[in-house]
């Protein structure tokens, strides 16, 4: 598998009043839309080791936050999932699959957080449970890039990525008709449970949000994203 083949859309919980109170007229509201793919009880399953370590991973020059979280969460304790905080800092919050190793988690993420978010108090951050780890999530979505499920008939996907709000990954189809075969031909792929959720995404229907709109705007610390209203961003061209 190439990097050509990894796209991804990063979303940021600090963004997420901004999507619930979207009242956009383009679709069905986001609670609607979205379906679990085998929404069943299950462990959290990694990939299998073996098949992981046939991705091609990004050279450092591209590498963006799902890369960097994924890095973290395989040389950190805990299970690291993400941070999420306010656009002044506020609220910060770390996301662990195993809270009970939050001291470890925060002993050993300090020094490796201080590097992109400076401002961020490692300290003092709420711990908050989540059910996979970034390592895990991308590994899963890198796998999916290379399955049968892009050109399927009648399916249009019109945005695919890592949900670090939802801690899932999320895919859209432009339709529900779309919508219905993709889960369907996920559903046949022996996946994890509560892995990935479906919904349905407009084309086009990503929009920028203006930075005087909103006090809880946030920017990606790696580069190259301005967060929408919708909860996800746009890369910079």
């Amino acid at each position: 598998m190439t990097y050509a083949r990894y796209r991804t859309l990063l979303f940021l919980s600090a963004v997420l009043v901004a999507a619930c109170s979207d009242n956009s007229a383009t679709g069905p509201g986001a609670a609607d839309r979205m379906v679990t793919v085998n929404d069943c009880r299950g462990p959290a399953t990694s990939l299998d080791p073996a098949i992981a370590a046939t991705f091609t991973r990004p050279p450092v020059n591209v590498r963006n936050v799902n890369d960097v979280w994924a890095d973290i969460a395989r040389t950190t304790p805990g299970g690291f999932a993400g941070i999420s905080f306010e656009a002044n800092g506020q609220s910060p919050k770390i996301y662990l699959t195993d809270v009970s190793q939050a001291s470890a988690a925060r002993t050993a993420l300090a020094p490796i957080l201080a590097q992109t978010y400076p401002t961020f108090d490692v300290a003092h951050a709420t711990i908050a449970a989540a059910r996979w780890n970034s390592a895990q999530l991308l590994d899963w979505y890198l796998y999916l890039t290379g399955q049968p499920i892009w050109m399927m008939p009648n399916v249009t996907i019109t945005t695919s990525g890592i949900n670090s709000a939802d801690n899932r990954i999320e895919i859209s189809t432009a339709d529900a008709a779309g919508r219905a075969l993709l889960v369907s031909k996920l559903q046949s792929m022996s996946l994890p449970c509560d892995l990935i959720r479906v919904g349905i995404e407009l084309p086009g229907n990503l929009t920028m949000i203006d930075h005087a709109e909103s006090g809880r705007l946030a920017r990606d610390p790696m580069g190259g994203a301005d967060f929408g209203r919708s909860g996800r961003f746009r890369e910079n061209s």
